[in-house]
């Protein structure tokens, strides 16, 4: 069973929480423990950690970060995130945010994938 944390999520406008959502991630992924790391979105966390672990293999834990059932901050935020850490060395993001389903319907969350 993937290794899934919820206890840090964040909601908010983007203004109010980008700041502290990228102190988080670089504290993370700049431990010398991890390898590799990815950010993404989705409506659907255990969903998409099992779609990683079959795509990428075993991970050491999916962190979700934001939450949020606006589609415009939930663009915003990816994209601010990904772009900011792209060309991180530990990164394997390859685009600034997947076409993954939209839905104001829906809370959907930021997530970052660590693999040690």
């Amino acid at each position: 069973m993937p290794n899934i944390v919820t206890t840090k999520i964040l909601t908010g406008h983007p203004s109010q929480v980008i700041d502290k959502l990228k102190k988080y991630i670089s504290r993370t992924v700049n431990n010398d423990r991890v390898q590799c790391f990815y950010i993404g979105r989705t409506i659907d966390l255990e969903r998409r950690a099992a779609q990683h672990e079959r795509d990428k293999g075993l991970f050491d834990k999916m962190i979700a970060l934001y939450i949020t059932s606006s589609t415009r901050y939930i663009v915003q935020v990816e994209q601010d995130l990904i772009g900011f850490y792209y060309y991180h060395e530990k990164s394997i993001n390859i685009t600034n945010g997947g076409p993954g389903m939209l839905n104001q319907d829906y809370h959907q969350y930021i997530y970052i994938i660590t693999w040690k």
